[in-house]
Order: C-alpha cells, then structure tokens, then sequence
C-alpha cells in the first residue's frame, strides 16, 4: 500500500514541477522542487506516436513554451503530442516562456533554461529516484479527454487502456508503486489502472464545471468524464462515489472546496488534497484562501509555488517539512544525464 499516511501533516506537491520558477515538466524543474523540498513531484504525461510516455502538460505542443531546438522563435504550429515520434518531439525546445503570451505574463519569473527537452516518464522517475532514493513521492496526471459529443472537432488523445498499461509497466519496473498517486480527470484512465494494480493509489479529480455537468439531464453527457458514474448513484455523494471507484485521495479546485465537502470526504477516509488554476492577470497563488484551507485542516496542497507554501505553514509552526535535498547531490546527477 502507498507509504504516505492521510492523518499526518499538510503535504507539499510540486505542480508541473515548480512551473512558476522552472520549465514546467522538465529535469530542471524537478531539480528545483528537490533543492526547495517537497513531498511529492508532479507531472503530467501523454503518449507519443511510437508509444512512450512522456512529461508534458498539453495534448499538443503549446507555443508558449515551445521552439523548435537552436532557435529564439516560439513555434505557431501545434502538432498533437499523439502525432509525433520521440525523436521528433526531442527536437523541439521547453526550456523557457514566450514572455509576451498569457502563460509568460503568469510566470514572468520561470527561470529559463535553454535546450531543455520534453523528457520521458522513465528519465523524469531514474533522475528522481538517483537524487532523492525513497525520500520523494511521484504524482503522475494522465492527460486524455473523452470525444465531447457529435461534431465536436476530433481530439487526438490515447486509449486509456493503453496509456494504463504502459504506465503501470513502467511504475513496476521503476519499483516505485507505493509511492506514487495516479490522478486524471478522465476517470476512464483510473478504471484502467485499478484493472490492472489495485495497490496503486488513485486520485479522482474534479474541477468547479464539474458540479454543473453532473446535473446535464443528459446521461452520456453528464457522466462523460467519469466514466458513466455519477454522485446520483452513489447516495448523492461525490466522496462516496470516489471510495467507490477505488480511490484514496480526492484532487479538488481550491475555489470549489467548502469545509463540508473537505469533512464528508476525510470522514469516508479519502485524502483531500486541492489544485489551483492560476492565470493572468490572477496572482499564482491565493493567499487569503490557502490559509483558510490549512484552518480547515487539508492535506495536501498541489502548487506552483512551494517554496510559498513551506512559507506559510513554517509561519504557523507547521515544522514537520520535507527536506531540501543537497544541491551538489542533484548537479552530479544532473551531470551524469548530460554526459
């Protein structure tokens, strides 16, 4: 069973890899959130066309963060991610943000590191696991999307069968299943995992429409993301509905939690744990809110920032932090990946 404990202390989880203060999803940013400390990396993955998984955010490439190798132009195109080859994603360059775009204007301060390639799931587990030992928790977002109904324009995402198989392989090969949450909003995806490793735990994810379409009168659209199910089969319970589904942890937009939907959940013995959506001209992190929720006595915050988060709870005595890990041990490792 995974090694974290759901009654201990607010845990810490670096969103995309720190993305406001590195590349978001690359080595480099999970450099960072190893030197800040944190409980768990996160990181998003996708399929390529050959069939590797690899850490990138976006179905397709996003021209905010992306040129091609050698060059100081952002990209205009945006070939999906299910179109490509490895060798042909590597070509391309994640290692800073177009400054002028909404994405910049969020993060003006991602530090940039040119040259820095979208890696794969399996370089982002070895680099951590050779820095960190069992000291660091991996969080692993399956990106796909269900077809949203006729005429909508085609969306080139994998089968989740596919993308849960070679994700749980990898997982057990890197021996790393008790410690890593798989979460999707595709519950789809979750389904798939469980089939094939009930010990791996899931985190279902909702964000705030996600109320709204569960009450679409219309079944298939109601229960598209989740895979059919609905809270209405599930005594009208949303937490309920994920111990169902085999979950142990519960991924909520920060701005749709209340103190009751945080209580009912931890009292069927779910994790809650909360995500934000920050976006210019929004601040990339709420302060105010995040303080209320560590009163309301969350457990886990997922944020682009946080070294803010240590901040805030050290501030209130919350000592009990995970560990900076020593710069000189990741530059080696880093080293030895460049080499």
């Amino acid at each position: 069973m995974p090694k974290f404990d759901t009654n201990n202390r607010i845990q810490i989880y670096g969103h995309r890899g720190a993305r406001a203060l590195s590349p978001e999803n690359t080595i480099p940013a999970y450099k960072t959130m190893m030197a800040i400390g944190v409980d768990f990396i996160d990181m998003d993955i996708n399929l390529t066309q050959d069939g590797e998984l690899v850490v990138t955010h976006d179905m397709r490439l996003n021209p905010a963060i992306t040129r091609r190798k050698g060059s100081n132009e952002f990209i205009t195109e945006k070939p999906w991610i299910l179109d490509l080859t490895l060798a042909k994603l590597k070509e391309y360059d994640v290692g800073r943000v177009d400054l002028a775009s909404d994405y910049g204007r969020t993060f003006p301060d991602q530090y940039p590191v040119d040259g820095t390639e979208i890696p794969t799931l399996r370089e982002v587990i070895q680099f951590a696991k050779a820095v960190a030992g069992d000291d660091i928790q991996f969080q692993i977002e399956m990106k796909t999307e269900p077809q949203l109904y006729p005429g909508h324009p085609v969306i080139k995402s994998a089968a989740p069968k596919v993308m849960a198989e070679k994700l749980v392989c990898i997982l057990q090969e890197e021996c790393i299943e008790d410690r890593v949450e798989i979460q999707a909003f595709d519950y789809r995806c979750l389904k798939e995992v469980r089939k094939l490793n009930e010990n791996i735990a899931l985190q279902f994810l909702t964000a705030n429409d996600a109320y709204e379409n569960w009450l679409n009168p219309n079944p298939e659209i109601a229960g598209l993301w989740t895979a059919g199910e609905l809270p209405a089969d599930h005594k009208d319970s949303i937490p309920q509905m994920v111990k169902d589904l085999g979950g142990k942890v519960r991924g909520v937009e920060d701005t749709g939690l209340t103190k009751t939907r945080l209580d009912d959940a931890k009292a069927l013995g779910l994790k809650v744990v909360v995500w934000s959506l920050p976006s210019y001209p929004e601040t990339q992190i709420n302060v105010p809110l995040t303080e209320k929720l560590i009163d309301w006595g969350i457990d886990g915050f997922i944020t682009d920032r946080p070294d803010i988060i240590r901040g805030l709870l050290a501030a209130r005595g919350m000592y009990d932090l995970p560990s900076p890990l020593p710069g000189k041990l990741i530059s080696s490792e880093l080293k030895t990946l460049r080499d």
